[in-house]
């Protein structure tokens, strides 16, 4: 018998796993009878995972996101143009945040149905099987994905070649253990250990949110917060201004400016 996952939100997660990091000895906190518990109240059943024994994937809470309010916004803030890949993107509900702002999303996730609505579309799989080319997206995000990966420097390196100005990542800052809730196989304690184990560049920003790691990293070679600004002005009274203020063919060459900001109509449409 088990639990409904809502009944420990996430809010509730973030102060166990506080509780765990900061004030609970490894010798305690480390048991299989802890993790079972915290299964159980997630809606996993009363079982463990063992990293050393059984490495395999393990069931989703029933809750419809892993992150907080506070990372979703910041998450928001950061995303750069329009089209926007989920990678591990459960149920979809920050793309259907972002799709009614006018984003043109598409989600990742082996454990969800396929659907299609407006300005978002949901894939049942795993990223790789969809041979996206370089630069298909304008901003890539997984959240909560990359602790469940075995590799998680090399697909986070392929994620990158998708991606064509930005990847931004949330994920969970714990120390290793052996007995685990969450099925974590990978344990980012500290930032160090954070950029060591994924090969982040130097200007990959990182920072804690509600004690978990938001991760950003630009991989265009453009000066993103400078060309974020100006295509929206190019946007919005290029068809005003004189050709000599505007030269649109070097423009739309240069900067592709459609492709950018949020307000700008976006013709093409990916899975159109």
């Amino acid at each position: 018998m088990s639990l409904p996952g809502w009944l420990l939100s996430k809010n509730i997660t973030v102060w166990c796993n506080k509780a765990l990091e900061l004030l609970i000895p490894p010798v305690i906190s480390d048991r299989k009878v802890v993790a079972c518990f915290l299964n159980y109240l997630q809606g996993r059943g009363f079982r463990y995972y063992d990293v050393i024994k059984s490495p395999v994937d393990f069931p989703r809470c029933n809750r419809d996101s892993d992150c907080t309010a506070a990372q979703w916004t910041a998450a928001l803030d950061l995303i750069l143009g329009k089209r926007v890949l989920d990678i591990g993107c459960g149920r979809g509900k920050f793309l259907e945040k972002l799709s009614r702002r006018g984003f043109q999303c598409v989600g990742i996730d082996p454990n969800q149905d396929e659907r299609m609505e407006h300005n978002l579309q949901i894939l049942k799989g795993r990223v790789e099987e969809f041979g996206f080319q370089s630069g298909s997206f304008d901003t890539v995000l997984s959240f909560k994905t990359l602790e469940h990966i075995p590799d998680a420097k090399a697909v986070l390196a392929d994620w990158k070649k998708i991606a064509h100005y930005r990847v931004i990542l949330i994920l969970p800052c714990q120390r290793y253990r052996r007995y685990v809730y969450d099925g974590h196989i990978n344990f980012y304690p500290d930032e160090f250990q954070l950029r060591l184990q994924l090969g982040l560049s130097d200007d990959a920003v990182v920072k804690k949110i509600d004690g978990e790691w938001l991760v950003h990293e630009d991989v265009s070679t453009f000066d993103v917060q400078a060309i974020s600004i100006f295509p929206y002005i190019y946007c919005r009274y290029s068809n005003r201004l004189p050709g000599l203020l505007f030269p649109v063919s070097v423009l739309r060459g240069v900067l592709r400016p459609r492709r950018f900001l949020h307000g700008c109509d976006h013709p093409e449409f990916l899975f159109a």
